[in-house]
């Protein structure tokens, strides 16, 4: 995955919580337990694929030749991170 691509995957997991917290405000409490468990899931892999936008746009920040040979940028850019 792109940078961009990570950050609109957060975006996605981040209005999945929003969703199940709605559910949350049941009365019911399986129904209720299990939207929160749902909610921690979602925002856990929204944080992840915020993480690993930020990383990637980070790295495309440094110039080539920064970092030894620039063998390394080289390696981000062909992982895909732009």
């Amino acid at each position: 995955m792109t940078g961009p691509e990570h950050y609109a995957a957060s975006e996605t997991f981040m209005r999945g919580a929003e969703r199940y917290a709605e559910m949350s405000e049941t009365s019911d409490p399986i129904v209720k337990a299990d939207a929160i468990a749902s909610v921690t899931t979602a925002l856990l892999g929204a944080q992840v694929h915020a993480t690993l936008a930020l990383a990637a746009a980070t790295a495309a920040l440094i110039p080539d030749d920064a970092i030894g040979n620039g063998d390394i940028i080289r390696a981000w850019g062909s992982a895909g991170a732009r």
